[in-house]
């Protein structure tokens, strides 16, 4: 880890805008804030990675731990920085995955400002290989807008919902201003805040399992919700994590369609017909504020906060095979 000194020398705009904003902070409260916002948002987001693949292939070899939804499933994983993202990064990281002929490619990543060079991207790839599929998180923001990558055209947007049914206060619904994008189906993401506790969260894989990672690092603290757990399961929320489970049953239908007869609309066509809102709920203030603000290009207040529903593993598998037979 590096020390006081260094922190300040390496980061001189974060000191400076922090100093700016809290003038009463002495320096070793401001470096000790950097040193936080360090391990929090690059060390630790490294293994970010580790907690989605295991929603969808977790497989435990003694039959006693988490399974994914789809434990067969190979993944292919690639990183868009470790801590450093960008455009650049991200795109060469999709492209990766595509040329190495990955099926489904799941993004549980996204900003709420479009970056040019991504969405035309990610539009030729769509374009060029109609068989598939992208898979986004809608975002944690509270927003009435999708995040990109989600409100790109051709992708799957996956909000988050909790054990009651409801929408999870973090995750993002409706649609995008540019392309008029809408969600398009919700899974569980997790919600802390219900009256589970920790079990209101999505429990996933929450390390390597790799004890050398860490050799030599002086790990004290906190140092943030993605941290390396040396193979140890989490509790996890967000819509990072709900849309994995969107993922998982997509690799359970492609495990049905051998030929790879199902092009990409087949399979969001079958997402959304065996979504519903059975066992979804909208609070009051949710369905007032349909009702006064009217959103253009959506039939009910279920789909602007819930698009096609909550997905179905079993019946969108089912539906698949029918598909098939036919």
């Amino acid at each position: 880890t590096l020390d006081s000194a260094m922190i300040k020398w390496r980061y001189p705009k974060a000191f400076s805008n922090l100093k700016q904003k809290y003038p009463q902070a002495s320096e070793q409260e401001i470096i000790r804030a950097i040193r936080r916002s360090l391990l929090n948002g690059v060390a630790s987001s490294s293994f970010h990675g580790t907690t989605v693949a295991g929603v969808i292939a977790a497989n435990p070899q003694d039959n006693q731990g988490v399974y994914g939804v789809a434990p067969k499933a190979k993944i292919l994983p690639v990183t868009a920085g470790l801590g450093q993202f960008s455009a650049l990064n991200l795109i060469q990281s999709i492209g990766y995955a595509a040329f190495r002929g990955a099926d489904i490619i799941n993004l549980s990543l996204g900003s709420q400002i479009p970056n040019l060079p991504v969405i035309q991207s990610i539009q030729q790839l769509l374009q060029t290989n109609p068989n598939l599929v992208i898979v986004a998180s809608s975002g944690n923001e509270y927003s009435d807008r999708l995040n990109y990558i989600a409100a790109i055209p051709g992708v799957i947007a996956v909000g988050a919902t909790n054990m009651e049914g409801f929408r999870t206060s973090y995750s993002n619904y409706g649609s995008d201003p540019l392309y008029a994008s809408k969600l398009t189906v919700v899974a569980p993401g997790g919600d802390f805040s219900s009256d589970h506790g920790d079990f209101g969260g999505v429990l996933t894989t929450g390390g390597t399992g790799q004890p050398l990672l860490m050799d030599g690092l002086n790990i004290t603290g906190h140092w943030g919700s993605n941290w390396d757990l040396q193979g140890k399961y989490r509790w996890t929320t967000g819509t990072s994590f709900s849309a994995p489970i969107v993922s998982g049953v997509i690799a359970l239908i492609k495990g049905e369609d051998k030929d790879n007869r199902l092009t990409r609309q087949d399979l969001i066509d079958i997402l959304q017909k065996t979504a519903s809102y059975d066992r979804l709920k909208l609070r009051d203030a949710e369905t007032r504020f349909f009702n006064t603000a009217k959103p253009n290009n959506f039939n009910s207040p279920e789909e602007y906060f819930f698009g096609a529903g909550l997905v179905n593993a079993e019946a969108a598998v089912a539906e698949a095979k029918a598909r098939l037979n036919k």
